[in-house]
């Protein structure tokens, strides 16, 4: 099974963030973390466009389960944005993680995370979306970079 992330991989949150250019994931936004910048601009989570990978997952012929850690104040914003975004689909399902690394804990032998995240403590079954904050990640099993190449994975497989 492919699981995918959703910030990052579906929803462009770092677009929002005003004049930064947010290059390391531990950066301050107005002196805040990532986390606290959007607990206080709530609205951002819902107003955050999708990212150049979104086109791909929306046409994805399979069902799409995303796995994603949201804080539980996000967790009515990301409803409201995937009833946006994925209005013509009705097979999307989400599994919440309270931590981050809850995800690779839960990936079975067979499974893939598609994710954009830089601290995982195992990258074997992870498809790496690269971003300028991951550059460090060198042992994703597969690393993507163009939205292409996530066409081809998800048609071709592995």
């Amino acid at each position: 099974m492919i699981y995918f992330d959703f910030d990052g991989v579906i929803r462009n949150l770092v677009s929002t963030i005003p004049g930064t250019n947010f290059t390391d994931w531990d950066t301050p936004i107005e002196g805040k973390s990532f986390i606290e910048y959007f607990n206080n601009n709530l609205n951002l989570l819902i107003e955050a466009p999708p990212t150049e990978y979104y086109s791909i997952i929306n046409n994805y012929s399979k069902d799409i389960t995303i796995m994603t850690c949201q804080a539980e104040s996000w967790k009515s914003s990301y409803e409201e944005w995937i009833s946006i975004y994925f209005s013509n689909r009705k097979d999307i399902k989400t599994i919440f993680v309270d931590n981050i690394q809850d995800k690779i804990q839960l990936l079975q032998k067979e499974d893939f995370l598609i994710d954009d995240y830089p601290k995982f403590n195992d990258y074997s079954q992870v498809i790496l979306i690269k971003r300028i904050y991951n550059r460090n990640v060198k042992d994703a099993f597969l690393e993507i970079s163009r939205p292409e190449q996530l066409q081809r994975f998800l048609e071709l497989g592995v």
